[in-house]
């Protein structure tokens, strides 16, 4: 039995997990059908607004642009020879300067109110000195030294002298002595005298030679005595002369008119020998420093063979106060300058007296003149486009008009407005219309006339550019064809720029150039971002000319209108004065 319930719950039991298992994949089979309904309802919105969107969007309707000429002034050009300027920066240096250095040394005693620096001191004047008693002494004891040896001198010559008479006394009784002596000899010989009388004899004439040996050694001695006493002589006078310059020495004067530079001293303070004690700068030879490229330096010594002697300006800014002085340049750098390739040229100026407040060390702009190109063109630096090329406006073989503005003397009608009509009338080759002559002979009145005469040449002047636009409306491809008689499109030209001249650039022509520049050609000198060959350009004068036309069509309009109503009013005026009212216009009155 237990066995029974057993197999009952057991198989409940299966039957209740198997049913789950069938509720659980209708359960997933439902979500999945939901979720793929909704992703193809959204998929199928999406479509359909998009679809429809695009079936009722906007149509764009692509407008005609027209191009538009930009304003531009020209610059008419011209061929001259030109030697343009060289704009640099230098220095003025001393051309001429000296360190003062005291000879001797010493505490100093003097200085000049002018020894200072910045100051100026004149030539010969005295500017130091220092104390003399050393040097005082120095000077006397050289004296007496070569007083003393003068002396000596003296002495020595009076023994050299006296020695010399004794000498030749000496040498005349040794000579008779001798001669005595050999007589002597042929006496004993022949027996007259004995030979101790011979012998006597002899010894007398050894003594005076001896004496005379002594007197001859005497007078050598002397001799180089005086030698040495005149060398000591020599000395002593360099002593006196050291002891003379020494003494000179203690006052410094200036040896030029100078500028006094790094001088600080004070009365008492001791200098020492050789020791510098300021600089002076010659005031008239000052120098301005500057330096020129290779490329600068070598065109000009290719014209000219050399820069020496070369003038040059030079202009000083002293705060709002500007000074030019004249200069030559007198001498060039040994050396290249490592590091810009240049060289460093001088030039002395030459009116110092007119720029006195100059000063070594200031900066000053240097103006040097170019070589001297010939045929070049001028223009400024910003008409240059890439480095090459600049855009012609109008060529000068080109058919021109005169667009001057300024107006002329009218006879029926002073106005303003009357004088641009008949200026832009005159310009552009328009006669008056027939039937102005013929409104006049039918008593057409007078301003009425003469309103009609502007509007009939207004509107005639404009005529050709209306048709242009509409033309242009009509068929945009072509509008940038279209060009009115003021209007031109630019042309490039290819040029060589060989020079500058400030800010200022000169260019010629390209050799074999097609399209090369003439006399009398107007370029772009107005500086456009979007130049270009074919840019379509208008001057502004010719602008100003078109607004001319403009202002007079509207005042010569306005005119007419005013004129055309008061024509109106006239008649009206009339049916009031009969005093009845109009059965319509131009009808008869009313009668009651």
């Amino acid at each position: 039995m237990p066995e029974n319930n057993n197999y009952k719950i057991e198989r409940m039991s299966y039957k209740t997990l198997q049913q789950f298992n069938n509720n659980s994949k209708t359960a997933l089979f439902m979500r999945l059908s939901i979720s793929f309904g909704l992703m193809a309802i959204i998929t199928f919105s999406a479509l359909y607004y998009f679809n429809f969107l695009n079936n009722n969007q906007p149509q764009v309707v692509n407008k005609a642009t027209t191009e538009q000429a930009a304003t531009v002034d020209t610059l008419v050009i011209d061929f001259e020879d030109i030697q343009p300027t060289i704009t640099n920066y230098g220095q003025v240096v001393a051309g001429k300067q000296l360190p003062l250095s005291a000879d001797v040394s010493g505490r100093i005693k003097y200085l000049s109110p002018n020894f200072k620096n910045g100051a100026i001191v004149q030539k010969n004047e005295l500017l130091m000195e220092l104390e003399s008693f050393q040097y005082e002494g120095n000077l006397i004891t050289a004296k007496a030294n070569l007083q003393d040896i003068s002396f000596s001198a003296i002495d020595i010559d009076n023994q050299i002298t006296s020695t010399e008479i004794a000498y030749k006394s000496t040498l005349s009784l040794y000579e008779s002595a001798e001669n005595d002596y050999q007589g002597s000899v042929k006496l004993q010989k022949s027996g007259i005298i004995t030979k101790q009388a011979l012998d006597e004899k002899n010894q007398t004439l050894i003594g005076k030679k001896q004496s005379l040996d002594t007197l001859s050694a005497s007078l050598i001695n002397l001799k180089n005595q005086k030698l040495q006493l005149l060398t000591t002589t020599d000395a002593q006078q360099w002593a006196l002369d050291k002891a003379s310059k020494d003494l000179a020495s203690t006052k410094i004067y200036a040896p030029f008119n100078a500028y006094i530079h790094n001088s600080d001293l004070e009365i008492g303070q001791y200098i020492s020998s050789n020791s510098t004690i300021a600089t002076l700068l010659d005031q008239q030879k000052i120098d301005v420093k500057f330096s020129l490229s290779d490329g600068q330096y070598g065109r000009i010594i290719a014209q000219n063979g050399t820069i020496i002697g070369r003038k040059i300006q030079a202009i000083w800014h002293v705060g709002q106060v500007k000074k030019t002085f004249e200069a030559v340049i007198n001498r060039v750098n040994s050396e290249i300058i490592a590091a810009s390739g240049g060289i460093d040229l001088y030039a002395s100026i030459e009116n110092l007296e007119t720029v006195e407040a100059l000063r070594i060390g200031a900066f000053v702009k240097v103006l040097i003149p170019d070589q001297t190109y010939e045929q070049i063109i001028k223009i400024p630096e910003y008409m240059i486009y890439d480095n090459d090329l600049v855009y012609v406006v109008a060529r000068s073989n080109s058919a021109t008009i005169d667009y001057d503005t300024q107006a002329e003397p009218d006879i029926q009608d002073g106005s303003e407005t009357n004088k641009a009509v008949k200026k832009a009338e005159r310009n552009a080759n328009i006669e008056k219309p027939e039937n102005a002559d013929s409104a006049s002979a039918k008593n057409v009145p007078a301003d009425q006339l003469t309103n009609q005469a502007k509007t009939d040449t207004v509107e005639n002047q404009e005529q050709g550019q209306r048709q242009g636009k509409r033309k242009a409306q009509n068929n945009p491809e072509d509008s940038s064809q279209e060009v009115t008689q003021d209007e031109k499109r630019l042309e490039s030209v290819q040029v060589k720029i060989v020079g500058y001249d400030g800010e200022q650039v000169l260019i010629i022509n390209l050799q074999d150039s097609e399209n090369a520049l003439e006399i009398g050609d107007a370029l772009l000198q107005t500086r456009l971002s979007l130049a270009g060959n074919g840019v379509l350009v208008i001057t502004s004068e010719e602008s100003k000319q078109r607004q001319a036309l403009a202002l007079a069509k509207i005042e010569a309009d306005g005119a007419g209108n005013n004129s055309n109503r008061r024509g109106q009013r006239g008649p009206r005026g009339g049916q009031a004065m009969f005093g009845g009212s109009g059965g319509g216009n131009g009808g008869p009155p009313g009668g009651r």
